[in-house]
């Protein structure tokens, strides 16, 4: 469990005993850090993200369950743009793996506000790309949440904090074939114009508006079984 916070109020725990007990396994030791999102890749391998240091995403591993974390050191790791940083809500950051898939081809994504971008790695963090999206830009706005369908298929969800609402959209097949045209496809529902986007994360080509709410709900549950 990954408790945030400037500082040492950063931290994480873990139980083994579905919860009954925890135990505090890393306090974050730099004060102006802030860790923001955990993942897990399985039960023994997971990575944290937390806001930039130094210029960059600070960004730490586990391979005991979460029993010690260990800076993740990328020299690849694009710099952070002028105040952007992973949103601190939980579903920032996104992993995948195929199934008996190789540590090498282990796959992350996370999301910055501010900025609007989604870094990606694809051989467990040793090297880092980030793409541009096309939700707004600015105080407070930016991608939210990420969600994994699987190596092909990413949702992301933004906007601006005030005003967005989150909802799941289908990739409709009229733009299918285009989506998987890129190397990663994103369904960017709603920025703040109301409008809904199908686009590759890298490169960033123009994107497909699709306008119709009603292309609904299956594209996350897919992946999570969630409704």
């Amino acid at each position: 469990m990954l408790s945030i916070g400037k500082g040492n109020e950063s931290r994480i725990y873990k139980t083994t005993d579905a919860g009954k007990n925890w135990l505090l396994e890393y306090t974050e030791q730099n004060p102006k850090a802030f860790l923001d999102c955990m993942a897990f890749w399985d039960a023994t391998h997971g990575i944290v993200v937390g806001d930039p240091l130094d210029g960059k995403p600070e960004l730490l591993t586990t391979s005991d369950s979460g029993a010690h974390w260990t800076p993740l050191q990328s020299n690849t790791t694009p710099p952070a743009k002028n105040g952007e940083g992973s949103p601190a809500i939980g579903t920032c950051i996104a992993t995948y793996t195929e199934e008996k898939g190789r540590k090498g081809n282990w796959q992350a994504w996370f999301v910055t506000e501010n900025a609007s971008r989604v870094f990606h790695t694809d051989d467990s963090g040793k090297t880092w790309t980030a793409s541009e999206t096309p939700l707004v830009i600015g105080l407070n706005q930016g991608v939210f949440s990420i969600a994994v369908v699987d190596a092909d298929r990413l949702v992301i969800v933004g906007g601006e904090t005030t005003i967005t609402r989150t909802w799941r959209s289908q990739i409709p097949p009229t733009v299918t074939t285009a989506a998987r045209l890129g190397k990663r496809a994103a369904t960017v529902p709603r920025d703040t114009a109301g409008v809904s986007r199908l686009c590759r994360t890298r490169p960033v080509p123009p994107c497909s508006r699709l306008d119709q709410p009603e292309q609904t709900t299956r594209l996350i549950e897919e992946r999570t079984g969630s409704r």
